[in-house]
This record gives structure tokens, C-alpha cells and sequence, in this order.
């Protein structure tokens, strides 16, 4: 089954779409022989959450016209869709060969205006999964979600969070081949936490198809590596990530959190029995408070 090879273009009179394929080619409207005036078209390319894009020139010639920012004939690329961060407009030959795009959708746009054509463009465009991440949250999901991954697929991700913050990894779907279907500890398939890159003993490992229940890193950054094996494809996973606020170890005062500390994640590296107290005890605690405490 694999992937497939996509060639989107506009020699008929159509062009643009919603591309979900892992690999293929765009160009515009009549390459190579030249792009059509008063023409607009628009792709999308979309890859599963924590996925990225890459795009390869591999000919680029329209109208030149930089004084005024290529507001004529021109190529616009967005990252996230129309309203997302706008990368640049191209026009003339100046496009560079290559382009990471560092979210799991782009938007591009061609326009010609009335007068002059060129030969156009033709891109390459690539899925790869896995990268950095960092923020305060986001999502992973393994290649090409929800449909099925592929034979021997690896992903790897690192999430980095700021120091004094915690990272929450939350299943939001997962299907993966278990060896064992009454247990996680066997896995054909899995997504395993790992401190590092080179770790080789997992902090947890995942598959099968319960949705396992959140889990709280002990640092500021964890790794989270997806793998496949030869046989029996599925649906994948689906995790949200997020940084939480953690409360310092209050050695000093070693039985009692901060009388001021509410709403908040705590973690300690003491197995000793701890208080809670609500704010500002023992004196009155402040009107509406809501405080909550993991």
C-alpha cells in the first residue's frame, strides 16, 4: 500500500485543492509553457498534528516586479492556513530552493494579473515527522493520523518547556498493535516517553487501545518516540502536550506548602506525608477563592 505520488496542477483550467498526500508536486497553470492572466489558485497541504512541510523549488519564473513587493503576478505561502503567519510573497526568480514549513499545514496562493506571463513554477512538497517543539502546549499524532501509519515508521519529537515548568502528556485516542491485548508491557507497535534522545529504557510505553491516563514528567523536557514494526497497520495516537506550573520543594518549611500557593501542580521528591492549607492560613482566606491541587 505506501504512500503515493501527487502532481497537482492547472494545465486543464483547474487549479489548487486540499492536498493530504505525504509527497507530490505543485505548479502553476500551464507550466511550462506559461500561467494563464487573471488567474487565482489556492492549495492547502495538511499533515497530521506534530508533523512538518517541506517544499523544494524546482523551477520558479514569473513576472518581476520587487518594487512593488510582487503585488502583481506572485506565489503566496502562509504556515496554518490563510490566516496564519505569512512567510513571503515570491515572484521573478527569487524563491529560495528549499522551505521548511515548521507547522503541520500550509496555505499557497498564485495570482496573475492582466498583463505579462512567465513559464511559472513547479515545487516539490515532503511530509516528515517528529522535530523540536516547544510553548506552553500542542499536539502529536503519529504519520498521517487518523488514517493508518505505515511498516516500519519511526517518529521522534523533543518537547522543552521553560525550567520551572512540567510537561503533561495527555492521550487523546490511541490504537497501536499490542503483542499482548490484556497488557501495555508488550507492544508490536507503541509510542514510548523517554528522558532523552539516547535513552534506552522508556518512562512509559503505550499501545493497544485504552486511553491511558495523563502523565506529569519530572524535568522541563521530555522525548516522545513513535515506532512501528512489519506487520498490521493502525489508526495511531493522538496525545495533547502542555507546560504546567510547578511549586519549588518547600524544604524550609518541609510539612507545608506556601500558605499563597493555589491552583497549582506540586511535586516533590520526598516520599513524606505533606499539608495542604487553604490560602493565607491561618488567617482569612481571600473572598471567591477556587483553588485546586494535584
Amino acid at each position: 500500500q505506501g504512500y503515493f505520488r501527487a502532481l497537482y496542477s492547472g494545465a486543464n483550467g483547474f487549479c489548487g485543492g486540499d492536498i493530504l498526500a505525504d509527497i507530490g508536486e505543485i505548479s502553476s497553470p500551464g507550466y511550462p509553457f506559461g500561467y494563464p492572466l487573471n488567474r487565482e489558485c489556492v492549495w492547502t497541504i495538511t499533515g497530521s498534528e506534530g508533523s512538518n512541510i517541506k517544499l523544494n523549488k524546482v523551477a520558479f519564473d514569473m513576472e518581476l516586479h520587487l518594487e512593488s513587493m510582487c503585488a502583481y503576478d506572485h506565489l503566496e505561502i502562509r504556515e496554518g492556513g490563510f490566516s496564519g503567519k505569512d512567510i513571503q510573497r515570491y515572484c521573478g526568480t527569487n524563491m529560495p530552493e528549499y522551505l521548511t514549513i515548521s507547522t503541520n499545514k500550509v496555505w499557497m496562493r498564485f495570482r496573475s494579473d492582466s498583463n505579462g506571463s512567465a513559464p511559472g513554477f513547479l515545487l516539490k512538497f515532503e511530509l516528515t515527522y517528529g522535530g523540536v517543539l516547544t510553548g506552553e502546549s500542542g499536539l502529536i499524532a503519529s504519520p498521517r493520523y487518523p488514517q493508518e501509519y505505515k511498516d516500519e515508521e519511526t517518529a521522534i519529537w523533543q518537547i522543552f518547556v521553560n525550567d520551572d515548568q512540567r510537561i503533561k502528556i495527555s492521550f487523546q485516542d490511541i490504537e497501536l498493535e499490542p503483542n499482548d491485548y490484556s497488557s501495555r508491557e508488550n507492544c508490536y507497535d507503541s509510542v514510548k516517553l523517554l528522558e532523552s534522545v539516547d535513552s534506552e529504557n522508556a518512562l512509559k510505553m503505550f499501545c493497544g487501545y485504552k486511553i491511558p491516563e495523563p502523565y506529569t514528567t519530572r524535568g522541563s523536557s521530555i522525548v516522545v518516540k513513535f515506532k512501528s514494526d512489519i506487520s498490521r497497520r493502525m489508526k495511531g495516537f493522538l496525545l495533547k502536550w502542555e507546560a504546567v506550573r510547578v511549586v519549588p520543594d518547600p524544604s524550609a518549611t518541609p510539612n507545608t506548602l506556601n500558605a499563597t500557593d493555589c491552583d497549582t501542580e506540586w511535586f516533590s521528591s520526598m516520599e513524606v506525608e505533606r499539608n495542604f492549607t487553604s490560602p493565607q492560613y491561618p488567617y482569612a482566606y481571600p473572598p471567591r477563592s477556587d483553588c485546586k491541587y494535584t
